[in-house]
Protein backbone atom coordinates (compact mmCIF):
# COMPACT_ATOMS: atom_id res chain seq x y z
CA UNK A 1 0.00 0.00 0.00
CA UNK A 2 1.21 3.50 -0.79
CA UNK A 3 -0.37 6.72 0.42
CA UNK A 4 -0.62 9.64 -2.01
CA UNK A 5 2.30 12.06 -1.67
CA UNK A 6 2.18 15.81 -2.30
CA UNK A 7 3.48 17.00 -5.64
CA UNK A 8 7.26 17.32 -5.59
CA UNK A 9 7.69 15.08 -2.52
CA UNK A 10 10.59 12.65 -2.23
CA UNK A 11 9.83 9.26 -3.90
CA UNK A 12 9.84 7.50 -0.50
CA UNK A 13 7.01 9.64 0.94
CA UNK A 14 3.88 7.53 1.33
CA UNK A 15 5.70 4.20 1.05
CA UNK A 16 6.15 1.63 3.79
CA UNK A 17 9.46 2.04 5.63
CA UNK A 18 11.84 -0.88 5.28
CA UNK A 19 12.47 -2.94 8.42
CA UNK A 20 16.08 -1.82 8.64
CA UNK A 21 18.32 -2.49 11.62
CA UNK A 22 19.10 0.50 13.86
CA UNK A 23 22.47 1.44 15.30
CA UNK A 24 22.46 0.25 18.91
CA UNK A 25 20.12 -2.65 18.18
CA UNK A 26 16.50 -3.12 17.20
CA UNK A 27 14.76 -2.39 13.93
CA UNK A 28 12.78 0.54 12.56
CA UNK A 29 9.41 -1.15 12.93
CA UNK A 30 10.23 -2.23 16.50
CA UNK A 31 10.99 1.41 17.40
CA UNK A 32 7.50 2.39 16.21
CA UNK A 33 5.78 0.21 18.83
CA UNK A 34 5.84 3.18 21.23
CA UNK A 35 3.21 4.81 19.00
CA UNK A 36 5.39 7.77 18.03
CA UNK A 37 7.06 8.74 14.79
CA UNK A 38 10.73 7.93 14.34
CA UNK A 39 13.27 10.13 12.57
CA UNK A 40 16.10 8.30 10.84
CA UNK A 41 19.42 9.72 9.73
CA UNK A 42 20.76 6.89 7.56
CA UNK A 43 24.48 6.61 7.00
CA UNK A 44 24.12 4.38 3.93
CA UNK A 45 21.50 3.71 1.28
CA UNK A 46 18.02 3.34 2.73
CA UNK A 47 16.91 1.59 -0.45
CA UNK A 48 18.87 0.66 -3.57
CA UNK A 49 19.49 3.75 -5.68
CA UNK A 50 17.64 6.12 -3.31
CA UNK A 51 19.59 9.11 -2.03
CA UNK A 52 18.16 10.28 1.30
CA UNK A 53 19.67 11.96 4.34
CA UNK A 54 16.77 12.15 6.76
CA UNK A 55 13.50 10.20 6.97
CA UNK A 56 10.53 10.59 9.30
CA UNK A 57 8.48 7.41 9.69
CA UNK A 58 4.90 7.63 10.99
CA UNK A 59 3.71 5.27 13.72
CA UNK A 60 1.90 3.19 11.07
CA UNK A 61 5.26 2.50 9.38
CA UNK A 62 4.84 4.78 6.35
CA UNK A 63 7.32 7.49 5.40
CA UNK A 64 5.94 10.96 6.21
CA UNK A 65 8.94 13.05 5.10
CA UNK A 66 12.24 12.43 3.38
CA UNK A 67 15.03 14.72 2.30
Amino acid sequence: MRYPAPEGAHPLVGTRAPGLPLHGGGRVLTALRAGRSVTLDPTGELAPGVDVHRVEVRPDGHVARAA
